[in-house]
């Protein structure tokens, strides 16, 4: 047996962080996978590979909690599992920023040094500054200059919402060529839209 890792990946509001969340659970006969007898107790080290948006470079790290020990989810003293989180900045994994698009990350969970109990693949769109973007033209319809295209400028925020959520459809199912070239499109008219309707 080993651990079979599970995990959840979100990012923070302000765009500049991501938080990593280790949900395997623990050992039973529905989770064979999970922490705790026969499997490993916790993991002794965990490591993190991404793949930006657009890249073909990949970064591994090795997960450290911010003592500098290791990130090492699994059974607590009691013995019983509790999700273990972990907060990332882009600088923490070789990027300048958490650029909107898809993100490749691969979860490794290690019960020694070297013997790779299992991983988990994510694939993640991250809408961030798009969305900034369209709160900022739904902000916009309350300036009072605005009162005669407020309309319409919720109109463009509604299909640039539409077509976020479109984005991160077309990502969880693997169409990642459209994933971007929607994005893309989004992007676009965050770059030309004019807020200022005086």
């Amino acid at each position: 047996m080993a651990v079979t890792p599970r995990i959840t990946i979100k990012q923070s509001a302000d765009c500049e962080s991501i938080v990593i969340c280790d949900v395997t659970g623990g050992y039973k006969a529905t989770r064979e996978g999970g922490y705790g007898f026969p499997n490993v107790n916790n993991a002794d080290h965990i490591t993190l590979t991404v793949t930006p948006q657009g890249g073909t470079a990949s970064t591994e790290i090795t997960l450290k909690n911010a003592d500098g020990t290791n990130f090492t989810p699994g059974l607590n003293a009691d013995g019983v599992y509790e999700p273990s989180c972990i907060r990332l900045k882009a600088g923490d994994v070789g990027l300048t920023s958490f650029a909107d698009g898809v993100h490749t990350f691969v979860y490794s969970s290690y019960s020694t040094a070297d013997v790779n109990d299992g991983s988990e693949t994510k694939t993640i769109f991250f809408k961030c500054e798009a969305q900034k973007c369209i709160n900022k033209i739904v902000m916009s319809t309350c300036d009072e200059g605005c009162l005669g295209c407020g309309d319409s400028l919720v109109d463009l925020a509604f299909k640039m919402k539409v077509l976020l959520d479109a984005a991160e459809y077309s990502t969880s199912v693997g169409a990642l060529a459209c994933a971007n070239k929607i994005l893309k499109r989004v992007q676009d008219t965050c770059d030309n839209h004019c807020t200022n309707c005086h």
